[in-house]
């Protein structure tokens, strides 16, 4: 059975303030295309569909449309809600998607639905069963973004969250009674993963980081959201994040967008490839110590959003900024300013906790003890992201 992965669409995201939609839209075109050309039977998207709980009706309207082209092309879809998604507001369609192909973590229980290429033979709220038209058979995993919350759960002080995580990827493989080849569908944090500044804070003080033990070995391939970067965690387990749809942050420059494909078989993983997403523009990093410097640089990437950074004794102008800013929209200015031995370091470039450091340093003259921002930390942790 042949399955696509994909993950972290982030519908209705900007780019400092620029909207990106048009680009989306461009790039989940090309996505149907490598569907239908590559005879993909389940796209699986791992979350963060949207980029926050109460997206636009234009980035729905993309979502939807979306959808329904995939299935079109002849593929089921299967969606999980990530950290940034509304659960109930993302799968507000279920009683009707089911019947097209579409299915949400969180349904109810499904006994049996054809859908031409694909049949669902099974499912529950944390697990689908499907066969092809071949006879082979494929159980699919669901984890959403876990938290006690979102689980209905009572906090429980005794059990750390790998531990928690663990119990629930337990209990999403538990109703797998025929041993079929397993695909587990997660969003998640796992140790190793590399974040990119584009991802909002998942791992502060590494609360919520799930290590590899954690994946079953019955487990012939996770398929993972939340991290922007498509990377490989665990080689010999095939624990894989495909990586969000666009370039959304600039540590992600370099880094080009793609979708997983893979056979699922009896055997486990075979024919694993990487197909090459289309239709974004690039992000790209440049430092320049003057304005000479940058416009010249800059003249040389049209249609490419650029970081520029800059490196200097005085700051820029009023005329100069507003010639860069009137020129070259898509041009995003950080600025360091040398003072002596001192910097004027921006504060788009520091992490949360340099923040929250910067912030105590200014207003109480002092750092915050450990103690302080260790209860920070896990402050920003159980916060639920949204608007």
């Amino acid at each position: 059975m042949r399955f696509l992965h994909t993950s972290d669409w982030h519908l209705g995201k900007k780019l400092d303030e620029r909207p990106r939609l048009e680009e989306q839209k461009t790039v989940l075109k090309s996505l149907v295309s490598i569907v239908k050309d590559n005879g993909v039977e389940i796209v699986i998207v791992s979350g963060d569909v949207f980029d926050t709980f109460t997206p636009s009706a234009e980035a729905e309207q993309v979502f939807f449309d979306t959808l329904h082209e995939l299935t079109n092309a002849g593929a089921a879809v299967v969606v999980i809600s990530g950290n940034h998604d509304d659960p109930t507001r993302l799968s507000a369609s279920k009683k009707l998607s089911v019947l097209n192909g579409v299915f949400f973590s969180g349904g109810d229980d499904v006994k049996s639905v054809s859908l031409g290429n694909i049949r669902l033979l099974k499912g529950g709220k944390d697990h689908l069963v499907f066969e092809n038209r071949v006879g082979e058979k494929a159980y699919v995993a669901l984890l959403p973004y876990p938290t006690e919350m979102r689980m209905k759960e009572a906090v429980n002080e005794d059990e750390s969250y790998p531990d928690k995580v663990t119990r629930y990827i337990r209990e999403a493989l538990s109703h797998n009674d025929e041993n079929l080849p397993t695909v587990l569908v997660g969003h998640l944090f796992m140790l190793g993963g590399e974040v990119s500044l584009g991802e909002r804070p998942i791992d502060l003080g590494g609360v919520r980081v799930v290590p590899v033990s954690a994946i079953p070995d019955e487990v012939s391939y996770t398929a993972l959201g939340h991290l922007h970067k498509r990377q490989v965690v665990g080689n010999s387990k095939n624990i894989i994040y495909s990586g969000s749809i666009l370039q959304y942050s600039f540590d992600e420059s370099g880094y080009d967008k793609s979708v997983t494909i893979f056979d699922l078989t009896d055997g486990g993983v075979k024919d694993l490839v990487v197909k090459e997403l289309e239709g974004y523009l690039k992000l790209v990093r440049i430092n320049a110590s003057s304005f000479a410097e940058a416009v010249s640089q800059l003249e040389a990437l049209p249609d490419t959003y650029v970081e520029l950074n800059f490196e200097l004794n005085m700051p820029l102008t009023a005329d100069e900024t507003k010639y860069i800013v009137s020129n070259y929209p898509k041009a995003v200015i950080r600025t360091t300013i040398a003072r002596g031995e001192k910097q004027t370091r921006s504060k788009k470039l520091m992490s949360d906790e340099e923040l929250f450091v910067n912030f105590c340093r200014e207003y109480t003259g002092a750092e915050p003890d450990e103690k302080v921002l260790s209860l920070y930390v896990k402050l920003i942790n159980e916060i639920e992201v949204g608007e």
